[in-house]
């Protein structure tokens, strides 16, 4: 059975150890998505064949879709510093470690603003 168009939706930030980039995107499905984003299913955004393996690092909803596109784009306007001070230094962030050296560190992996484990 698929999806209603009711189904929530969310924001994710995805982060690439090998190209030290970040991707912001929106889905129904965010572990599916990532799947996608890998090249593991078909579908993933072109700007994510280069950096694969993505992993993501913040996932935040539940919206209605139009809402979660909106929230997207408002985070895709921030700058790469603006990104990391979100992800780093939010009020609901547990991380205590700065961002500087992110190629092969490990990243956390939230759910709604709540730490569930490091990846």
């Amino acid at each position: 059975m698929g999806r209603s168009s009711e189904d929530p939706w969310f924001v994710y930030f995805l982060w690439s150890p090998t190209t030290l980039k970040f991707y912001i995107g929106v889905s129904n499905n965010p572990e599916k998505r990532l799947l996608k984003h890998n090249g593991i299913l078909k579908g993933g955004a072109r700007f994510t064949r280069g950096g694969q393996p993505w992993r993501i690092v913040y996932v935040e909803g539940s919206f209605a879709k139009g809402d979660a596109l909106r929230r997207e784009r408002a985070l895709k306007k921030l700058g790469r510093q603006k990104k990391i001070d979100f992800l780093v230094k939010g009020a609901w962030n547990p991380l205590s470690s700065r961002f500087e050296r992110l190629k092969g560190a490990k990243m956390p992996v939230f759910s709604c603003g709540t730490f569930i484990r490091t990846t």
